[in-house]
């Protein structure tokens, strides 16, 4: 499209449908100069309307400004801008101008495009119950596998432990049916039921004669009393967690028992998940996919993501304590956690094969249904935390459901590096490191500020002034055509501390906790790199990177608003990643130099990213959290999401298991940071 000199592309890159009632549209604009672009401090005008017949004028806000190829003829001016619609907006206008008489464009995205251009995590996709359906086993694949299980010969006997409590007969008969259902017979179905004077619950379960279910009838207690009478009684080698309202795909069993085949020493199972049920009132369908990071400690300690289908050796059984009353309604939390601290294997099969009934008294939909599982789940991530020898305490974190881990170790001395390049100016230094020092606290005990040696005056004059501040602040020359990465690394091996932060000068520390934050999980011995949540304009920029299969990294929920939580609620909650952006993360200073640091010369602006790897490949966990976040200031881009070509390739050469996918997202997702179903 072209303006007045210039040619300005408009694309919608995503829609993000999550979060109060409206949408955010996100378009990439791009301004090709032909006769010279209008500099970055001619304001841009954007604004949008939006509507059928009657349009309205939605609220337009520039995320990213900046310019790309610079002093070439391929030079542009790129726009990330977010466009606010309510859900009315069956279409919008984007118009973008730079300043009075300069380039101009209009755009329009028709109901059309936005179905074309959307994107939908896998949880709030409106087409789920269709991808589900022609992804799910069909009548020729479940006769495919009963014929394959019969070839097996003996395999593992379940024992699946479903009590029973005056449940609705429309959900207690599915529920039974979908497990005889099964393409693997080796199962017993323990039925323990606490119902009491309830007729209709008790004829239904009189009305199934198959030597395979065992009814147990027993007073009712609390949820963790009542699922310990069924487990006292199971004779199989795995236990299997089914609730009473919900119901499981016919190969379930059969994907756990194939799993079990090729991974004998598994201890631990759980599946993909979704929702049964309607939120509108409308006919019931699928919805609410979660499609796990597979085994994932730190967002196991933020809430039970695990949750269905549990399944528990009797091996790790017979080595771990039952739960006791105290934890009900977070029973198959507190068990998760004790099978996990003896299990030989942990694995997690990425196919939905769990249906979670959405029904007033489901927590599935209502949080306040069982009130009093809030508390049952903190102490059971509390008393793991304490069995295994970490100082901290848990509290409530703002969603329901959800806890915070508090470390209590004393924190590390840490040194914080902060590399510069040509493009840094000194407002933007000063600015860093007035908030490092401000917000740092005592575990600071040095701030490296590396500079090249033809660093110009005002960016000399504004390291040195913040030093006659702080005299924690000093300055380490580097070489004049070193890279920021190369920079990081000379600031590495000059550090004194025991942990070393990374900072980009254009980042800025938002809190009196973010070193906290980023040092805490440090004091666990399996985690050796802390990434910060990275954001500005009240957006995410990336809470940790997704690996690509061509060697590249997006960054996760990019464009999000901080106060939607998002996909699984990554945004609000810990989770290990792959790796985290170079902008910042902290580490041990041991670590650092026992893998040999930053190669910056072979992997370029991916260097960051492939030290993550290769600290993941020596057995160690890179974690993002979310409660010390920094702002990165004028950007909305992160360095590894522009990797050249060939810094992908050298990253692929040397970690060829990313052609595989990213090991913390389920095949079933795209590898873009949004979480989208895969659609091949």
């Amino acid at each position: 499209m072209r303006g007045n000199k210039d040619t300005v592309t408009l694309r919608a890159a995503m829609v993000n449908v999550m979060g109060g009632g409206c949408s955010d549209v996100l378009f990439r604009c791009e301004l090709a100069g032909r006769e010279g672009l209008p500099p970055t401090d001619r304001q841009v005008r954007a604004r949008a309307m939006c509507g059928g017949l009657r349009k309205r004028p939605a609220q337009v806000t520039v995320l990213e400004d900046r310019r790309l190829h610079k002093g070439t003829s391929r030079e542009l001016r790129v726009l990330t801008l977010a466009v606010r619609l309510e859900d009315w907006v069956v279409a919008c206008s984007l118009h973008v101008g730079f300043g009075a008489g300069g380039p101009r464009s209009r755009a329009t995205v028709s109901p059309d495009d936005f179905k074309r251009l959307a994107w939908h995590s896998a949880q709030d996709d409106p087409d789920y119950h269709a991808w589900f359906e022609a992804h799910r086993s069909d009548a020729r694949e479940l006769e495919r596998q009963a014929a394959e299980v019969a070839s097996w010969g003996d395999g593992p006997l379940f024992s699946i432990v479903t009590p029973v409590y005056r449940t609705p007969p429309e959900f207690l008969r599915p529920m039974i049916d979908s497990v005889l259902a099964q393409t693997y017979k080796r199962f017993e179905l323990i039925l323990v039921n606490v119902s009491g004077d309830a007729p209709q619950t008790n004829a239904v379960l009189a009305g199934y004669d198959d030597p395979r279910i065992r009814v147990v009838e027993a007073p009712n207690r609390d949820i963790a009393t009542n699922t310990n009478a069924g487990l006292a009684l199971m004779r199989g080698d795995f236990a299997v967690f089914v609730d009473h309202d919900d119901f499981i795909e016919p190969d379930a069993l059969y994907w756990y028992a194939r799993e079990i085949r090729e991974h004998p020493d598994a201890d631990l199972l759980f599946c993909a998940e979704d929702l049964w049920g309607s939120y509108d009132g409308g006919a019931d369908r699928l919805l609410g996919a979660r499609f796990k990071p597979g085994w994932n400690p730190d967002l196991l300690f933020t809430h039970d993501y695990v949750c269905h289908m549990l399944a528990v050796s009797a091996w790790a059984l017979a080595r771990t304590e039952r739960s006791l009353p105290e934890v009900a309604g977070a029973q198959d939390y507190d068990l998760t956690f004790k099978a996990a601290e003896v299990a030989r294997d942990i694995r997690y099969v990425p196919r939905c094969l769990y249906h979670w009934r959405i029904h007033p008294g489901s927590t599935a939909v209502n949080h306040d249904s069982k009130p009093y599982a809030q508390e049952a789940g903190r102490l059971a991530v509390e008393r793991h935390l304490g069995r295994c020898g970490i100082e901290a305490h848990v509290v409530d974190a703002p969603l329901p459901a959800s806890y915070r881990v508090v470390y209590e170790s004393p924190l590390p001395a840490a040194s914080v590096l902060v590399q510069t390049d040509r493009d840094t100016d000194a407002q933007t230094l000063a600015a860093c490191l007035e908030s490092i020092t401000r917000f740092a606290g005592d575990a600071c005990a040095e701030v490296l500020v590396g500079l090249p040696d033809d660093a110009a005056s005002d960016l000399i004059r504004a390291a040195s002034d913040a030093g006659s501040k702080d005299s924690r602040v000093r300055v380490v020359p580097c070489e004049e055509d070193a890279s920021p990465w190369s920079s990081y690394d000379r600031l590495a091996r000059e550090a004194s501390g025991k942990a070393i932060v990374f900072l980009d000068s254009a980042a800025r520390p938002t809190g009196e906790d973010w070193m906290a934050e980023l040092l805490g999980p440090l004091s666990r011995p399996e985690v050796s790199c802390v990434g910060a949540l990275v954001g500005n304009a009240g957006r995410a920029v990336a809470h940790g990177l997704v690996a690509q299969p061509d060697g590249g990294f997006a960054a996760a929920e990019k464009g999000l608003a901080w106060d939607v939580p998002g996909y699984m609620a990554y945004v609000a909650h810990a989770r290990d990643v792959a790796a985290v952006s170079g902008t910042c993360f902290a580490m041990r200073h041991e670590d650092y130099l026992t893998l040999g640091g930053l190669d910056a010369g072979r992997f370029g602006s991916l260097a960051c990213a492939e030290l993550c790897l290769r600290l993941s490949e020596s057995g160690k966990l890179v974690v993002t959290e979310p409660y010390g976040p920094v702002r990165l200031a004028g950007r909305f881009a992160v360095a590894e999401e522009q990797a050249t070509a060939e810094e992908r390739t050298a990253l692929l050469a040397a970690h060829p298991a990313i052609a595989s996918g990213d090991p913390y997202i389920d095949p079933n997702l795209q590898a873009t940071g949004h979480f989208e179903l895969r659609q091949a």
